[in-house]
């Protein structure tokens, strides 16, 4: 096929699946290669946008005095159709999924846990977890759309005396509507350090020691295996920067040592546990936007736009570098978590029938 043919076919698709669901577009991300990096495409995510009306962005969360406050966000200014003003009292969002549902929790005089989609207006009250262990992290994934089927994954620390650093690890499975124990041993000095990326039915952590912990849904066991080689020296910590995140579809990573350019590494081979270099690219509109911070990556808002942070949020396309603000509400100030966020507007029975 030549180059205009090939060309004609991209544009086909892409106009194709710019008219379909959400639950469409994932799965024609498996059909091909072609598919797949059509879908991580900025342009394809404008037009999914503009003739679906689904919602890509971030969702800024800050607390003031106890109480908490969101904003959303996205690199076309856009604002969202939802509010969250019909949640429940003082609430607060722990985790999002790739569905437009959220986790939350109430911290109103009985903390509750339930699950929302804010763009239908829904809520479902959830069973509790052992709530006398403190939230150390929370990751939500849904598995299927029809009839829904979602998981939330839950860690708290127990303190014991043993020579390891304990973690409760709590799931919670829509389909059966209860929540299951599993232990996860990790040496006494080794800690997770940041969100889950969820990927092929398995969570993910980056640990404290640049080792990543992989948690399986299907199986529930757990394997540690290692960031790729050379990425960051254990005496490099405070001048080097690793974050996990969903790269096209697959776990990958974005490395910055301070000074130096941005790298994205792929797991080419999961079983095998290969990384591969994909692209690197040049700091220097990220270092123009913050020239007095050291700006670095929240997340991937597509395939080559990265969510930042300096001294204030911004989108960087990091293959021509051009910068846009995140421009968050006023109410908004000094966000202590950013939940990735992407829904239709399509209601779901949040029960799973």
């Amino acid at each position: 096929m030549d180059s205009s043919s090939s060309l004609y076919c991209s544009d086909l698709l892409l106009e194709i699946f710019s008219r379909c669901s959400l639950k469409s577009v994932d799965k024609s991300k498996i059909i091909s290669k072609v598919c797949n990096d059509i879908l991580y495409e900025p342009i394809f995510i404008e037009y999914h946008r503009k003739k679906t009306g689904t919602i890509y962005g971030y969702i800024f969360q800050s607390s003031f005095k106890s109480s908490y406050r969101s904003s959303f966000v996205s690199p076309d200014d856009v604002r969202s159709t939802f509010v969250l003003d019909f949640l429940p009292r003082n609430s607060k969002i722990l985790a999002s999924s790739n569905q437009g549902i959220l986790c939350c929790i109430t911290m109103e005089r009985k903390e509750r846990f339930y699950v929302c989609k804010p763009t239908t207006r829904q809520i479902q009250m959830l069973p509790n977890p052992k709530l006398r262990y403190e939230t150390y992290n929370v990751a939500m994934v849904v598995l299927q759309s029809s009839p829904l089927r979602y998981k939330i994954v839950r860690l708290s620390r127990v303190q014991t005396r043993s020579e390891h650093c304990t973690y409760l690890c709590e799931i919670f499975d829509s389909k059966i509507c209860v929540w299951e124990e599993y232990k996860i041993l990790l040496p006494i000095q080794v800690l997770i350090c940041e969100e889950t990326i969820f990927v092929s039915g398995r969570s993910h952590w980056l640990l404290s020691d640049n080792r990543i912990l992989c948690f399986d849904l299907e199986s529930m066991t757990y394997t540690i295996f290692t960031s790729p080689a050379g990425v960051r020296d254990k005496d490099d910590k405070f001048q080097s920067l690793i974050k996990l995140v969903q790269y096209r579809g697959k776990l990958g990573l974005i490395f910055n040592k301070f000074g130096s350019d941005f790298e994205i590494w792929e797991l080419e081979d999961y079983k095998c546990q290969v990384w591969k270099k994909i692209k690197k690219f040049s700091a220097e509109g990220a270092k123009k936007e913050e020239p007095y911070c050291f700006p670095h990556a929240i997340g991937l808002y597509s395939g080559n736009i990265a969510l930042m942070e300096g001294g204030k949020y911004f989108f960087y396309n990091f293959e021509d570098s051009n910068v846009w603000a995140a421009k968050l509400d006023h109410h908004v100030t000094y966000p202590t978590n950013v939940f990735p966020f992407r829904s239709d507007l399509e209601p779901v029975d949040l029960r799973g029938r």
